[in-house]
């Protein structure tokens, strides 16, 4: 035998991937069947590249994680204080709907009505999407105007408190830049039993039990009566 077909003949015995396969007949004998030449490269290939392909994919898959995210960006922030320059966007939501807080038993008695400033949610150089308007004898309108449209974000009695918290912190930055709490068992400092009444009428009557509090969403002209009732505990602070 001549040296090349040694060298050949020991290469195909050291190969961990030789250039045969063994197949078992139905009767038992094992026979060597002759590979592709072509598989047998291909296989060889993949073997030695298969941690630079595992690296390549890795990287793909960061690369089009960063163009999401990029494209996605953080989410809107719908109860920003705008400008008139910080969007040409006109406006898409117009309305007005009236909310009251009361502090008291569940009798009615000795109760009192927290108020809410009338200047609540404007700035000198930026307005809130919800700010107070007309006031009644307890009851405050808020104004609702914003650039997004209800399919975009629908408005709800959390984002009054939010607005409300926020504008706060505006008057005092000491304050923190949060919404104000607001929950089944919280309004503002007061911890106790909440409920939440809507009226089914614009002139404020026929009120029924809201369970949806932070959740829900505001009607035009309707009325929101938010009533915190005792036992009640004062935690001093209005977040």
């Amino acid at each position: 035998m001549s040296h090349r077909k040694k060298r050949n003949e020991a290469r195909r015995r050291d190969d961990a991937s030789p250039d045969f396969r063994l197949k078992r007949r139905a009767h038992g004998k094992v026979t060597k069947v002759k590979k592709s030449r072509a598989a047998v490269h291909q296989r060889r290939i993949l073997d030695t590249h298969r941690n630079a392909i595992k690296v390549l994919a890795a990287i793909l898959a960061l690369v089009l994680l960063a163009i999401v995210v990029s494209h996605l960006g953080p989410p809107p922030d719908y109860d920003a204080c705008l400008a008139p320059s910080d969007t040409t966007t006109p406006t898409q939501q117009s309305f007005h709907f009236n909310v009251f807080v009361q502090v008291g038993n569940a009798t009615g008695l000795a109760t009192q009505f927290i108020k809410i400033d009338a200047k609540m949610g404007t700035l000198a150089g930026c307005t809130y999407p919800m700010h107070a308007g007309y006031r009644g004898l307890e009851y405050v309108a808020i104004e609702v105007r914003s650039t997004y449209t209800q399919a975009q974000h629908a408005y709800t009695l959390g984002d009054f408190f939010s607005v409300w918290g926020r504008w706060t912190h505006d008057q005092n930055t000491s304050l923190p830049a949060k919404g104000f709490a607001f929950s089944s068992t919280r309004v503002l400092s007061y911890q106790g039993a909440v409920q939440v009444r809507v009226s089914a009428t614009s002139a404020g009557t026929n009120y029924t039990l809201d369970t949806g509090y932070g959740a829900t969403v505001v009607q035009p002209n309707l009325f929101y009566h938010v009533w915190v009732r005792d036992p009640l505990v004062d935690l001093g602070t209005d977040y």
